[in-house]
């Protein structure tokens, strides 16, 4: 096995959602744990973390958000995004596209002005642009998202399709629910970004690997696999796939994240889990071993 072969795009999301996230993000780049970051524009530490991530030489995408918190935009430019005041949740976003409550382009405006603000505070266009809790690839969204990303010259996105990952023992069943609507939703936003000259990294995991669910035997059986099946189907070719992580310190502020408040998820030690499991000898030993080469997906 050519070990150039396999690239692990490893993209830490949600970076400005607070310091403790930034600091743990930070540490993990340091350590060689991750490859790229998604920053968030409309989080409470976006300009420190995005000045920091900058001098670190880090990668950075916009965590396309449109689920959480308060918007970029002034609220009389984009009134159908919101609930009082406050982004749909990820659970009504796409009931509200689909009964026609939402103007999509009121996605493009808002989209256009996190563009805005990304390059306010790093300095330059984004790497690349992904969505806060996949809603870039959302009914109507995708195409709007496409061709905003086209305009503004970005050529890359985050394609979440984990066909495994609703099949993971570990999950509730309300998260595999919501993993297969994503995946089917990442399906049919394929040909529009195909379309649109979006690229986007072969295989995508992570789905089912949040907080304590990452272990790093589950992990490595994961990655590996994804790998193993991409090689199935096109032997002897370069293959990339993308984890999606979410490391990071436990949150002490309430009043972090993004205009509302942080969240529980935020709060717990779940983030430092994934940072204890990326920056592990386990896993430096795995990527040895199977020929992995960490990417940032850029090319």
């Amino acid at each position: 096995m050519d070990e150039v072969n396999r690239g692990l795009i490893i993209t830490a999301d949600d970076l400005g959602y607070n310091r403790e996230r930034c600091d743990g993000i930070l540490e993990c780049f340091q350590q060689k744990a991750i490859s790229r970051t998604s920053l968030m524009v409309n989080a409470s530490d976006t300009e420190r973390s995005a000045c920091l991530a900058v001098h670190a030489g880090l990668t950075i995408g916009l965590h396309f958000n449109i689920t959480e918190g308060k918007p970029v935009s002034p609220i009389k430019e984009i009134p159908s995004l919101l609930k009082d005041g406050q982004f749909y949740a990820k659970d009504e976003i796409r009931e509200a596209i689909l009964n026609n409550v939402i103007d999509l382009e009121e996605v493009r405006t808002e989209l256009e002005n996190q563009i805005r603000a990304f390059r306010r505070a790093t300095g330059k266009a984004p790497s690349y642009v992904d969505g806060h809790q996949h809603a870039h690839v959302l009914p109507g969204v995708s195409e709007v998202f496409a061709s905003t990303l086209l305009k503004h010259l970005i050529g890359f996105t985050r394609l979440p399709v984990e066909p495994k990952g609703p099949l993971y023992p570990w999950n509730s069943l309300e998260l595999k629910e919501f993993f297969i609507q994503v995946i089917a939703d990442a399906e049919k936003s394929r040909p529009i970004f195909d379309q649109h000259a979006i690229k986007y990294p072969e295989s995508f995991v992570g789905l089912a690997l949040m907080g304590s669910n990452m272990e790093p035997a589950r992990l490595q059986d994961v990655i590996l696999d994804a790998f193993t099946t991409l090689e199935h189907e096109h032997p002897g070719a370069y293959h990339t796939v993308e984890l999606m992580c979410h490391p990071g310190y436990p949150g002490i502020d309430p009043a972090s994240g993004c205009g509302v408040g942080a969240d529980d998820f935020s709060m717990s030690d779940e983030r430092r889990h994934e940072m204890n499991v990326l920056t592990g000898r386990a896993m430096k030993q795995f990527y040895a071993q199977s020929h992995i080469q960490i990417v940032d997906g850029i090319f």
